[in-house]
C-alpha cells in the first residue's frame, strides 16, 4: 500500500469530480450573469434589444447552452455504451487474474451501457421530430 489508503483514495477521485462539476456550474452561472447584465443595461440606456440576442439567452435557459443537434446525443450515447462494454471486457481480464468474475464491475458496465442506449434512444428521438419544438402527445 502507498502513502493512500484505499478510503483516501477514493475521497480524493470524488473531490476531483466534486471539482470539475462545481467548475462547470460556475462557469455556467456567470456565463448567464454577462447576458443579463448586457440585457439589463440596454434597456436601462433605452437601447433596442437585439431579437438575437434574447434568443440566445432564452435557448441558453431552455438547453442549459448545450448544443441542439440529435447527432450529439447520438454520438454520445456510443461512446457511452462503448466505455460500458470497456468496464466489462476490464472485469474479464481483472477476473482472468483473480480466478474468479468480477461482478461488481459487470453491474457497474450494463448500468453504463443502458445510460448510453438511453442517451443514443434520446438523440434517435428528437431526430425523428425532425425540428418540432414540442414533444408528441401521447
Amino acid at each position: 500500500m502507498g502513502p493512500f489508503s484505499d478510503s483516501a483514495g477514493a475521497a480524493a477521485f470524488w473531490m476531483f469530480i466534486a471539482i470539475v462539476a462545481l467548475g462547470g456550474i460556475v462557469k455556467s452561472a456567470l456565463q448567464h450573469h454577462e447576458t443579463q447584465k448586457t440585457i439589463r443595461q440596454s434597456i436601462a440606456a433605452g437601447k433596442p434589444i437585439e431579437p438575437a440576442l434574447l434568443e440566445s439567452a432564452m435557448l441558453d435557459r431552455v438547453t442549459g447552452g448545450g448544443d441542439r443537434n440529435p447527432g450529439s446525443l447520438m454520438l454520445g450515447g456510443l461512446i457511452v455504451i462503448a466505455v460500458g462494454l470497456g468496464l466489462a471486457i476490464m472485469g474479464y481480464f481483472i477476473g482472468l487474474d483473480d480466478g474468479e468474475p468480477v461482478y461488481p464491475l459487470y453491474g457497474v458496465a450494463i448500468l453504463v451501457s443502458l445510460i448510453g442506449v438511453a442517451i443514443g434512444g434520446f438523440g434517435v428521438w428528437a431526430y425523428r421530430l425532425g425540428g418540432k419544438q414540442e414533444a408528441p402527445k401521447g
